[in-house]
């Protein structure tokens, strides 16, 4: 039964598998290696992702960087990638009845992270500048990554109450100096 606790435990997978990835690529394919090493990273981050038997078949044996981008970042029929959990994780809060709190913010920073997915350009994320950085991925990733952390603060906001501290009216143990007859 997909209830709404089952779209809630779904949102959280899908926003914790969205922020796993861009986690992965920041640190991965940002910074300059050598060239054989890189070819090991890449495969690394696509056997992580459990995304090695479509990579293979879509994309030639010396596929790099651009190509990982294309299937963990862009391919909304990925079941890993990114794009797909943004769909999933709309379509789950869809699921989902609001609090008394408005879900504007929420949506918002959902529709922007679609945004940033649907303009990405892996061949131009891929450029490397004169140091070997990829200062554009990272400048991206980075942007996603604090929209994913925002969408979570957003969704603890709007379907979740903080508890209260509750504290009991008659406890015999609190007495203060009285003592309680057994």
């Amino acid at each position: 039964m997909r209830d709404v606790g089952w779209h809630l435990l779904d949102a959280g997978r899908r926003l914790e598998r969205a922020q796993h990835v861009v986690a992965a690529l920041r640190r991965t394919l940002v910074d300059p290696l050598p060239r054989t090493v890189e070819a090991h990273v890449v495969d690394s981050v696509v056997l992580a992702h459990d995304s090695a038997i479509t990579f293979r078949r879509r994309y030639p044996e010396d596929a790099g960087v651009t190509a990982v981008l294309d299937l963990l970042l862009l391919d909304d029929a990925n079941p890993r990638s990114l794009a797909f959990q943004i769909e999933r994780l709309r379509r789950d809060l869809s699921g989902v009845p609001m609090r008394s709190r408005p879900t504007d913010e929420r949506d918002r920073l959902l529709a922007q992270l679609g945004d940033l997915v649907v303009e990405l350009d892996p061949a131009a994320a891929s450029a490397r500048d004169t140091d070997g950085r990829r200062v554009r991925l990272a400048e991206t990733l980075d942007s996603m990554h604090w929209r994913l952390l925002a969408v979570a603060d957003e969704i603890e906001k709007v379907h979740f109450a903080r508890p209260v501290t509750a504290r009991a009216l008659d406890d015999p143990w609190d007495a203060g100096d009285e003592e309680v007859a057994p």
